[in-house]
Order: C-alpha cells, then structure tokens, then sequence
C-alpha cells in the first residue's frame, strides 16, 4: 500500500497528489492537530504511483539559480494600493492580465472564513485575492482547472506559497507559455481548523458573528496590525488586532501552529519557485530613508524570463525600481530559513487538542500578559514619537552598516 506521509514534515499539503489521482482514491483527512494530509482510499487506489511521482516537496530539486533582478514596487492606483498587504505588485501585475483577458488565481475568504483558492477574472472580484490569509488555502479542483484553462489556451497567473507554486508546476509537467506564477515570502501556514476554531472562540466572548479578519489593515499604515469586523445587536464593530495582543496572530507570528514542513521548508531560500517572488520590503527605510512608506512597499524579485517580460509590461501600473537583492533579503528571514519550531510548541498543540481554542487563549492570558501589557503600553505611545525612534534607529543602523 502507498504511503504518502508517514513522515509529516515531508508533505506540505498542496494537493498535487490529489490532482493527478485517475481514480479519484486520495482525500484530505485531518490529523489530530487539525492539520490536512492525503489518505487514500485503498479500495479505490490501483497503485498507479503518479501520486508519489507528482508530490515536488519530496522529490524534485530546489532551483539553483537565484533571483535574476530585484524590484521596489508601489502601485500607482491609490484603491489598490490601499487593499494590498504591502505595495500592490499582485494587484498591478493582476490587472494587466485580466486587460489582456486572462484569468488570476489565488486565495480568497469564503463566506465560511475559510481560505480557498478562487478564478477571478474581472476587476470586480479582484479585491477577494488581496490581502494576507494567515492560514492554509483549499486548492481542491484548482490545479485540474488551471490545466483546463492552459490548454484552451487562457492566459493564466497563478499565486500562492512557493509549495503550491511548485505542486502545480509538477502536477501540470508541461511549461505553459501561458502560465505566469508568482510565489510568496512565506511565514508558514497553520491549520483552517485552527482558524476556525479561533473564529468561533472571538464569536463566544464576545457574543457577536464575525463578518471580516484583516490581518494587515491600512487604516493603521503599513505594519504588522490587523483587525477583526463583527456585529452585535444590529451594528458591526471594528477593532484592531495586534501580533502580541492577540492570541491566533501571536501563535502565527511566533510559529506555533505551523505544518510540521513548514519548518524543514526548502523553499524558504533565495531559490524560488515561482516566475516572480512577491513580499514585503521591511526595513526598506533602512536604505532608502528618503521613502514614504506609510501605504506600504512591495519586494520583487524576478525568478525567470517569464517574470522579466511581465515587468517591462506593467509600468503603466505600478512605479519599478531597480534594487539589490541583499536590502530585500536584510529584513526577510523567509529568504534565508524557515520558521524555527518552539520548543514549547507540542505543549501548545495539547492545548487545542484538549480543550479547543479555549485553553489556548486562557493559557495564553495567563502565561504571556506581560507580553499582552507592553504592547498595550506601546500602543499608546503617539505616532509621532514612534516615528523619531523609528528614524533615529535607522540613521544608527546606516553609520555602522557604512
């Protein structure tokens, strides 16, 4: 009988093995954990192996070519801009895809709160594909019909984590003139179940129906705040949620809850999948002081030729400057390593699987509120005054760097 994961870190969940099965034999079936890995139904499964030939993760060989160019990129569409993570280079690069009638794919909340993968091929949904989703997207049937796309020769732009980036490549092994990808500086992704849980737990302390998770919101510049939307008794409320004061965003953040391969992650290098690599520029007024970051700032980095010629094509769109990979690099430890794994995390993990998302705020409370208290104080502190430090930190970083 096959057996696709009995090493858990060796399968990032992206679905490929599911894709290319002719007999329809292999689900997703949660863990103990929450967290999905393939199962395969041995009444159906004929032994066929295409499934262990696709999965990338455990056999196809990292790139060793480095990024061939590296961008500062800004949206010029100040809506889209706003949207965005960071500088909306996904969004530019979007547009001019669907302008040339082509179709973008990537994650979007459904009304579930649960990350899928979607088509989108107007300007009106768009927006669904914007923004960060801290946790681990569905791409049941995604990859099938990116390859039915292809083959009727639609123009494509795919985005996702350089996993699934990779997954498809495998699963489509065909390189498609069609075909654009981009991957992201990922951080590593936790379980839906994990989400959901936190979802219903927000929903029961507060006894109100969550309607919206942002969790990177512009309305508080560019940085690491998000906010949660939710209604009570008739009126929807906002407020904001912070990586320290949070208890899904901090065990995010600090990689509690990740895959067991998100911490054996090969893809977290300087060798991309993808024809683009799109993040953030952090510390990118480190060495360009003269920057406006407030709306925020995209990391390009150009992988292929495929990604060079799109970038010479959507000037129209987003502002392009030249850069070194090593400033991207500075401030993104996902190009270096992975997420290093606590090593409290089993001990966390207990904690849901015992007694839900619950126990894991009550002992979050009670072991982090120091943690929880600073930031409070932090926060408090006026933007102005953050600023000057802000400023002063960085001219003292440039006297010793130089």
């Amino acid at each position: 009988m096959i057996d696709l994961c009995s090493d858990k870190s060796t399968c990032c969940g992206c679905g490929a093995c599911i894709a290319i099965c002719p007999e329809s034999a292999i689900s997703m079936v949660e863990d103990e954990y929450g967290f999905l890995y393939p199962h395969i139904d041995s009444k159906l499964c004929i032994e066929c192996h295409l499934c262990e030939r696709v999965c990338a993760f455990k056999n196809v060989e990292i790139s060793k070519k480095k990024p061939l160019q590296s961008y500062i990129g800004i949206n010029k569409n100040p809506e889209d801009l706003y949207r965005s993570a960071s500088g909306g280079a996904f969004s530019a690069i979007a547009k001019f895809i669907l302008d040339g009638n082509g179709v973008v794919i990537g994650c979007s909340w459904n009304e579930n709160f649960e990350a899928e993968h979607i088509i989108v091929d107007d300007y009106k949904s768009l927006y669904k594909l914007q923004g960060s989703k801290y946790v681990q997207s569905d791409t049941d049937e995604i990859f099938e019909a990116t390859k039915r796309l292809l083959r009727s020769k639609k123009r494509v732009f795919f985005s996702g984590t350089p996993c699934q980036v990779a997954g498809l490549k495998n699963y489509l092994d065909e390189n498609y003139d069609g075909l654009l990808t981009a991957d992201l500086i990922c951080h590593g992704t936790p379980s839906m179940q994990f989400f959901n849980s936190y979802i219903k737990w927000y929903e029961k302390k507060n006894n109100c129906q969550v309607v919206d998770v942002n969790f990177r919101d512009k309305n508080f510049g560019w940085n690491e705040i998000g906010s949660i939307s939710f209604k009570k008794k008739g009126r929807v409320k906002n407020r904001i949620l912070t990586y320290n004061e949070d208890p899904y965003f901090y065990m995010f953040m600090y990689g509690y809850f990740l895959r067991e391969s998100c911490y054996k992650c090969k893809y977290a290098g300087a060798e991309r999948e993808g024809d683009l690599t799109l993040g953030d520029f952090w510390g990118i007024q480190k060495f360009y002081p003269e920057f406006n970051c407030f709306n925020g700032v995209s990391a390009i980095l150009v992988n292929t030729s495929k990604g060079e010629k799109i970038i010479k094509q959507i000037k129209d769109y987003i502002n392009i400057i030249p850069t070194k990979y090593e400033y991207i690099e500075a401030n993104n430890e996902k190009l270096r390593c992975p997420t290093n794994q606590p090593k409290d995390r089993y001990k966390w993990l207990q904690y849901w699987q015992t007694g839900g998302f619950d126990l894991v705020a009550r002992e979050f409370y009670q072991q982090k509120w120091k943690t929880v208290l600073i930031s409070k104080m932090k926060r408090r502190v006026p933007r102005k005054v953050k600023n000057l430090i802000k400023q002063v930190r960085d001219i003292i970083y440039l006297k010793r760097a130089y």
